[in-house]
This record gives structure tokens, sequence and C-alpha cells, in this order.
């Protein structure tokens, strides 16, 4: 038995991989993070400001604040902005995204909302905040300090 379970434990540790991404709880009180269709979804435009330290008294910890706005054009459309920035160490993602959302009305209680939110992410390495054993890594040298990547997030909200 203990065989068979250090041999899945093997296979699960090759094939995962690992993604620098920033991680927020309480997902309720900004559901525009999650799903673009929740744009204009409400009868108020709801504002939101978070801020997120992880590993408090660690140097170069994780951090992360999120700006979100969103709210509805007229009864069919609304439209959002959502602004984030994370550092990580050496690392820094700064990104920025625009919520579209189409309402249909089900009937007089119940909306079917689509969303779709192009976004735009800047990520930055600090070279000078890595010690190298060998300075003259030319594998490190050639990596560009900064770079720009388009996304686009999508989503259906009832």
């Amino acid at each position: 038995m203990k065989n068979r379970l250090l041999l899945l434990f093997i296979f699960f540790v090759t094939v995962l991989n690992a993604q620098q991404l920033p991680q927020f709880s309480q997902y309720f009180q900004n559901e525009l993070l999650l799903n673009p269709a929740v744009a204009g979804t409400k009868q108020y435009i709801p504002v939101a400001f978070t801020h997120r330290m992880q590993w408090a008294n660690f140097k170069e910890a994780p951090t992360s604040q999120l700006f979100s706005i969103h709210g509805a054009v007229n009864n069919k459309m609304g439209l959002g902005l959502l602004l984030a920035n994370h550092e990580t160490g050496p690392t820094h993602r700064v990104s920025a995204q625009f919520s579209y959302a189409y309402h249909l009305k089900i009937n007089d209680s119940t909306k079917l909302s689509f969303g779709v939110a192009p976004m735009i992410m800047q990520y930055s390495l600090e070279k000078d905040k890595i010690m190298l054993d060998d300075k003259n890594d030319n594998t490190f040298n050639r990596i560009s300090g900064k770079t720009l990547v388009a996304d686009v997030n999508a989503g259906v909200y009832l």
C-alpha cells in the first residue's frame, strides 16, 4: 500500500505545473474578479478596493492590490473595470481588464448575462534582486525585464 501511494505521489508531482497567480479570498465581495458577466447586474455601482499581504512578516512576501468598478449602461448592457497589482519578490504584474456584459431578461426577477473581458498584463522582473551563482549566466542575461501579454476572460451569470 505504501509503495502504491509513493508511486501515485511521484506521478502527480511530475505532472503538476505551478503558476505564480495571486490569491484572493472573499470573492463574494468582488464578483467581477471571477466573472465579467457580473458587470452591470446590480442596482448600484459597486466599487471595491482589496489589499492582501501573504506571509506578512516575511521579506518580499506576496502582496496584491485590486480595484474594481462596474455598473449598468442601460437595461441590457453593463461595463466594468478591474485594475490589479501583484508583487512577489523580484516579480511584478500589473493588469487592466475591461468588462462588457450583455443581459437577457428571462422573467421579471431573472436575467441571464453574458460577459467578455479583454485584459492586458505587464510582467516585470527586477534582475538586481536576484542573486546568481554565475553572474555571466547567458540564459538569465537574455531575459527581458518587462513583457506585455494580452488575455481574454469570458463568463455567464444567472
